[in-house]
């Protein structure tokens, strides 16, 4: 994978841009120098200048990877290399040259060799640009690969949170409905439908602990909300549930845990009212409202946010971020909880999406 990364290269825009800039910038200060008719040579030489810079740049990744040249490509390299140097030593010194006089005889040898040194000195300039080139694709595109491993690192934790987060909501809730289970059989509770509701909230939460993806339609939650008050039936609390659910996917008992909170900690017998548990969804949001008077035993966890509530905040906000508020508040003996999501983070598109990130 990291040499996959080490291998790109830069956009053709970002080659084009840097010859454009540096070959313009040669050439003006050439023919400043030598006059327009240094054209010429440039049009043989930046051709030869390219070869030498990709030619190196091309060695410099078969390098990266380990991998070997093959003797045709090494051949074909070559040949172009002292074909276009044959072309510009011709061009530089004209007719008759050094070259014909070392074949001819009685001719010093003295024009050639300058010209060598000078193209070994031509060829070394440019190969170490074209090693630079690549060392800078290699660089960028490592730091690439860095940021991108320390981000999938870093979802890779928030997804291990967030289902962590889930995971203890969800036995928490199945552990109050446990023990809830006793107080319902000494009152003499214990009829078929509340039995059936028991057994089928709880193999809903182990069934929903195995999958990778929790979350549940909004129709299904809803669902088990209305088993969840036939646990809780002794407890006068008025549910106002919608009759359309547009189709939105939630975290499990979001619902369920705000109802259960309710009953746990809320007073309902005697003179007390009852307790309202609203559900309201629209084209944009959900937004659930509770209502009810606290327990005397439960006064002390309200003044510190209400058992659960912290816990439930943590995982809309690890599960939703800004698109979830979660508010309480204490007022006139009554606690009353405001939850809102967004609908956008609700839609079925949106969680397919988040899931194959987080994959």
């Amino acid at each position: 994978m990291r040499s996959i990364y080490l291998l790109r290269p830069f956009p053709k825009a970002v080659h084009i841009a840097i010859w454009i800039v540096y070959f313009g910038w040669i050439s003006w200060g050439n023919i400043n120098l030598h006059g327009i008719n240094h054209v010429k040579v440039l049009l043989l030489v930046i051709p030869l200048m390219l070869g030498i810079i990709y030619l190196n740049r091309y060695g410099l990744r078969k390098l990266i990877v380990l991998q070997r040249i093959s003797r045709k490509t090494i051949g074909w390299m070559l040949v172009t290399v002292l074909a276009l140097g044959m072309v510009l030593y011709l061009a530089l010194y004209v007719w008759p040259t050094g070259l014909t006089e070392l074949i001819l005889p009685e001719t010093p040898i003295h024009g050639i060799w300058l010209y060598i040194l000078d193209f070994v000195a031509f060829y070394g300039s440019f190969a170490g640009k074209g090693i630079g080139l690549g060392l800078a694709e290699a660089t960028v595109s490592l730091l690439q690969w860095r940021r991108s491993t320390v981000e999938q690192q870093r979802a890779q934790t928030i997804k291990l949170q967030r289902q962590a987060e889930l995971k203890k909501w969800l036995n928490h809730f199945m552990g109050n409905i446990a023990q809830h289970m006793p107080q319902i059989i000494i009152t003499g509770g214990t009829s078929r439908k509340v039995i059936e509701a028991y057994v089928a909230l709880t193999s809903r939460c182990i069934r929903l602990m195995a999958r990778k993806n929790m979350k549940v339609s909004l129709e299904n939650e809803i669902h088990d909300l209305r088993r969840l008050a036939d646990l809780f039936a002794d407890n006068p609390i008025v549910l106002r549930l919608p009759h359309e659910t547009y189709g939105y996917q939630i975290l499990p008992m979001l619902l369920l845990g705000l109802f259960k909170n309710m009953c746990k900690h809320g007073e309902f017998g005697g003179d007390a009212l009852p307790g309202i548990f609203t559900v309201t969804a629209t084209a944009d949001k959900l937004v659930v409202h509770t209502e009810n008077q606290i327990a005397a035993h439960s006064a002390w966890l309200y003044h510190e946010g209400g058992t659960g509530l912290e816990q439930l905040e943590r995982i809309l906000y690890l599960h939703y971020g800004e698109d979830a508020t979660l508010h309480y508040k204490k007022e006139d003996g009554l606690f009353r909880v405001s939850m809102t999501i967004s609908q956008w983070s609700m839609t079925e598109e949106n969680n397919k999406h988040s899931m194959e990130q987080i994959d």
